[in-house]
């Protein structure tokens, strides 16, 4: 399970990725993540994969908060 809760990510200098993210991705499920190019698709992705860490909000995967997770965990 995949879960956004009013994620946001911005960059330094005010670029902004993300703004307030919702959405939860049930285990077993398939979908698709498409946008227009700027529109934040490799930044969620980035966040997934704990190689950033959303400015505001809380990701969660398979339960485990990734803003309160050490960084990069080992597996």
């Amino acid at each position: 399970m995949i879960r956004f809760e009013r994620v946001s990510k911005h960059y330094p200098g005010g670029s902004r990725a993300l703004t307030d993210v919702n959405f939860t991705i049930e285990r077993g499920s398939m979908v698709f993540l498409t946008g227009q190019s700027g529109a934040g698709k490799s930044t969620l992705l980035r966040l997934i994969m704990m190689l950033e860490r959303a400015s505001r909000g809380q990701v969660v995967v398979n339960g485990l908060n990734l803003s309160t997770a050490a960084d990069r965990m080992a597996t």
